[in-house]
């Protein structure tokens, strides 16, 4: 197996390669975000009322 030979960017092509990268990269932590937030309010009305009892989470889904 040869091995690929390693190309070097010049700076410029870097640069442009980064600035495509963060607006995606920026979307995807906005709808991470939105998603968390979500959850923890989904989260809380499901266990609003179980403050005092353990709670499995994900246990709850189980079934036999």
């Amino acid at each position: 197996m040869s091995k690929m030979k390693i190309e070097r960017l010049k700076l410029n092509d870097a640069l442009n390669r980064l600035d495509e990268m963060i607006d995606l990269i920026n979307l995807d932590v906005q709808v991470a975000l939105g998603i968390e937030a979500a959850l923890e309010t989904a989260n809380e009305v499901v266990t609003g009322e179980l403050r005092d009892v353990q709670f499995y989470g994900a246990d709850c889904y189980n079934a036999g």
